[in-house]
């Protein structure tokens, strides 16, 4: 069933993001700030991330905020989702 609704799931992601002007600069920035958080094992909850990514300027309330960690910091939904 995943891999039957994956795609879908992808489509709809990516039109989302793209409304929201989310864009792949976007989230190489996000990626290298979260990854800095997290270094040397270090565990933040959502929240925590949110806030360090709000102190470089970037909008993390609303939709924002749900588009820019799954993908990036390894949430098992997702990769089955991507592994589909």
């Amino acid at each position: 069933m995943l891999a039957l609704s994956a795609p879908q799931v992808r489509a709809a992601g990516a039109a989302m993001e793209r409304q929201l002007g989310l864009d792949a600069a976007l989230f190489k920035r996000t990626n290298t700030l979260i990854y800095k958080a997290l270094e040397g094992g270090k565990q933040l909850t959502r929240e925590e991330l949110m806030a360090e990514l709000a102190k470089s300027g970037i909008i993390t309330n609303g939709y924002q905020a749900a588009h820019h960690v799954p993908r990036r910091i390894g949430c098992p939904c997702v990769q089955r989702l991507a592994a589909g």
